[in-house]
């Protein structure tokens, strides 16, 4: 049996057994390339899937970031005209203290049944101001404290017991509520309370850094306005504010005025005073 199979190759040939191993081969790169044809239209199907995904994702990336700078635009639109609309309040409610001041202080002048009877200091601004180079704060100004006793210098020493003063100017409007109008008159005394090193002091009307000339002398039928520039001396810490006057029709006293005032209230009105003051 061997002899014959051995006999069969024989003669086959070699030439035989070429095209018979070209045959194979040519078989197993036909299969192997339907198999790499196969796995790239695989491939092939993946990626063209990723690919749209990425694509719709990408769409809807676009798309949410259009509608966010969309919300942000809106956003920023809606705080613009939220601060409008804070500054016109802002401005409406500063519009109607003024109008409520002015419409009080018409009254107080024109309608004086409509409130309490009597003379009266209305719209009281204290600010402070540039320095006054005609008027010097001097130790002899100040009652009750000990800056006069130390005011002796020696010769050739001279001493500053004041120091660099500070500088204020003081408004207000004088009114009188009476049912009946008539001239009224008299004089207006001011005085500054507060303290100097340590020791109660006290500025009035008639010093040098005060009304040099002396009380504020008034005479109106309706309104007065009156303006004050006056210095205090450095170190002197302003407490109270004291008015006080003798007021009189004609020749008759009609009474005796006293209004007495914080000095820190009347500083801490000033920003609202700006806006409330009553016209002149």
């Amino acid at each position: 049996m061997k002899k014959q199979q051995v006999h069969w190759l024989y003669k086959l040939g070699g030439f035989r057994l070429s095209v018979l191993a070209g045959v194979i081969i040519l078989a197993m790169i036909a299969l192997g390339f339907a198999m790499a044809t196969h796995h790239y239209n695989s491939e092939q199907a993946q990626l063209s899937n990723v690919q749209a995904t990425l694509s719709s994702l990408q769409n809807e990336h676009s798309a949410l970031l259009l509608e966010k700078h969309q919300l942000e635009t809106r956003l920023a639109l809606a705080e613009l005209a939220a601060s409008d609309h804070q500054e016109q309040v802002a401005a409406l409610h500063r519009q109607l203290a003024k109008t409520s001041s002015s419409v009080s202080f018409y009254r107080n002048v024109m309608a004086p049944e409509s409130v309490q009877e009597g003379f009266v200091v209305d719209g009281l601004q204290i600010r402070q101001a540039n320095a006054l180079p005609e008027r010097q704060a001097a130790p002899n100004d100040i009652e009750g404290s000990e800056a006069t006793a130390n005011a002796t210098t020696t010769p050739g020493q001279p001493q500053d017991i004041t120091g660099q003063p500070q500088y204020y100017v003081m408004e207000f409007v004088l009114l009188q509520r009476l049912t009946r109008r008539a001239v009224i008159k008299g004089d207006l005394k001011i005085c500054i309370k507060g303290s100097l090193a340590n020791e109660t002091a006290q500025i009035c009307s008639g010093s040098k850094t005060l009304l040099p000339d002396g009380p504020v002398d008034y005479r109106f039928k309706f309104f007065q306005t009156v303006r004050v520039e006056f210095s205090l001396p450095e170190g002197f810490v302003a407490q109270q504010i004291l008015f006080s006057s003798q007021v009189y029709q004609y020749t008759t006293k009609r009474e005796d005025y006293r209004w007495q005032v914080d000095w820190q209230q009347v500083i801490a009105n000033n920003g609202e005073a700006d806006d409330d003051t009553p016209p002149q």
